[in-house]
């Protein structure tokens, strides 16, 4: 498995991104914060019902949780390297 790097992509590189994102996901547009990433990470061509499972699937987890996750993943190293196995 290859890691890649994918820093640069705007919005994610202006400061307190990720916290400002995390704090988003915990409060009261948590909701709307959560279908926006989503959808930003799929094709245009992913049919509705698909967006909409998956949707569902990651609101089994409270946005307080997802915010968590997210502020531990978001600060993680992902520069390009190889994974042993």
């Amino acid at each position: 498995m290859i890691a890649i790097d994918q820093r640069g992509h705007g919005e994610s590189e202006k400061p307190g991104f990720g916290y400002n994102t995390c704090n988003a996901l915990a409060g009261a547009e948590g909701e709307a914060t959560t279908r926006s990433l989503i959808v930003s990470m799929l094709t245009r061509n992913c049919p509705d019902d698909v967006k909409e499972w998956i949707m569902q699937c990651n609101f089994r987890m409270t946005r307080k949780d997802a915010s968590i996750l997210m502020l531990n993943h978001a600060f993680q190293e992902r520069r390009q390297r190889k994974c042993q196995e």
